[in-house]
């Protein structure tokens, strides 16, 4: 998604001998979202004609802003619904900290588990003044801290990296913090910039030291990412982590409507955690949704296989000639 452009749109029957549209309208008045059809995708340096349609798991902030961007008519009953709920607003941000050690995890008895550091006991006031601070220093606090030990969970690491260890520390933090550096280029984004990493990666270390000070004097790699490595990498608005804000409003019938599955382009599907809920298991569940909607026999599968269990496929008649030639 980091390097796609938006697709364009065309009267019917425009075109169609180049395939340059790759949107287009559709003659029928019956066609879904008042005739427009998805027909492909268009790239940085290739385009993608559909078969039978497109499917975006891109979240609705680059599916209905930016590769729609071209025919806004497409994406109006969408987005307009959205908007006007005010659901089209980007989740939290973070800052990541990967830290590799130079100690295994039972060396150092790292536990094989996920931590939340907390700040005090009352989220909601934590969170209220933390997203009213316009520097981390006038909030003075992170309202929670994550950590993970993901070499201790990962009963190969010891034998694939012997002697190592590694943990991850991730901390909501706001995309106003980074502000001024966005649009400059990743990797050079000059030495104030890596100055304020700098700063991130101390503040994160002295978390980790707190809680598991074994690990001090072991820390020998750090790489710190910002909203605006999410930006660069995921082609994020504001860094968002977990595509649209989950608010009260995201989940009204009005906006699970406007965030269906079947979008009001004929041939557009969406998949993935803005089309269901948020996380990994959110993206999952949702990808058991978009194959249900597109294909009936898909869900069938979907669900045999979750309560009884993967099934072998059927053995060809060609392996079956042979084993009884075999055995012959």
């Amino acid at each position: 998604m980091g390097r796609m452009d938006g697709p364009q749109a065309s009267p019917a029957g425009a075109g169609t001998a180049s395939c340059e549209p790759r949107w287009k309208k559709s003659t029928s008045s019956r066609k879904r979202g008042g005739g427009f059809r998805a027909l492909g995708v268009r790239c940085k340096n290739v385009d993608i004609i559909a078969r039978r349609g497109v499917i975006s798991n891109a979240g609705a902030f680059n599916t209905f802003q930016r590769l729609l961007a071209h025919c806004s008519e497409a994406a109006k009953p969408n987005l307009e619904k959205l908007e006007q709920l005010g659901v089209m607003k980007p989740s939290v941000q973070l800052v990541y900290l990967f830290v590799g050690l130079d100690g295994t995890d039972q060396e150092l008895e790292l536990p094989a588990a996920n931590f939340w550091l907390l700040n005090g006991w009352d989220h909601d006031a934590q969170w209220s003044k933390f997203e009213k601070a316009a520097t981390f220093e006038e909030a003075g606090f992170l309202p929670a801290v994550f950590l993970s030990f993901g070499s201790a969970k990962d009963d190969t690491f010891s034998t694939r990296r012997p002697g190592k260890a590694t943990l991850q520390l991730l901390a909501p933090v706001r995309f106003e913090w980074f502000e001024k550096w966005d649009g400059t280029k990743i990797k050079n984004r000059g030495g104030d910039y890596d100055a304020e990493k700098e700063l991130w990666k101390e503040r994160l270390l002295e978390r980790l030291y707190k809680h598991f000070p074994q690990t001090k004097g072991h820390v020998v790699v750090t790489e710190i990412a910002t909203p605006l490595t999410t930006n660069f990498y995921l082609n994020t608005v504001k860094g968002e982590s977990y595509g649209l804000s989950h608010t009260m409003p995201r989940f009204s019938l009005e906006a699970q409507e406007a965030l269906h599955t079947a979008t009001a382009v004929e041939g557009l599907t969406m998949t993935g955690q803005d089309a269901f809920s948020v996380g990994i298991h959110g993206a999952l569940a949702s990808g058991y949704l978009t194959a249900g909607y597109l294909s009936k026999q898909a869900l069938g599968n979907a669900v045999l296989e979750a309560v009884v269990g993967p099934t072998a496929p059927p053995k060809s008649a060609s392996a079956s000639s042979s084993k009884a030639k075999k055995v012959a």
